[in-house]
């Protein structure tokens, strides 16, 4: 982001998930040393579940309403919609 101020990066975490914890990616983005400008390009999202938050109906439901969110800001952000 230091050399493309326009990236957006989207992070979906499981409360639950043992592979990648949320907690771990939580501490490193706040600590990536983000200028102010750019820090607000970072989107986080929890959900209940695991690894694979997804197999719950429910966070799925909540990924996916999640997901057109960051996609129409981005693009929205670009100047395409």
């Amino acid at each position: 982001m230091s050399r493309h101020p326009h990236l957006k990066v989207w992070i979906a975490h499981g409360y639950y998930d043992l592979a990648t914890p949320y907690f771990a990616t939580d501490y490193t983005v706040r600590q990536m040393g983000l200028d102010a400008a750019v820090r607000g390009n970072v989107t986080q999202t929890f959900y209940e579940g695991g690894h694979r938050m997804y197999m719950v109906p429910k966070e799925l439901a909540k990924l996916k309403v999640d997901a057109a969110k960051f996609y129409d800001a981005t693009l929205q952000a670009v100047g395409v919609r």
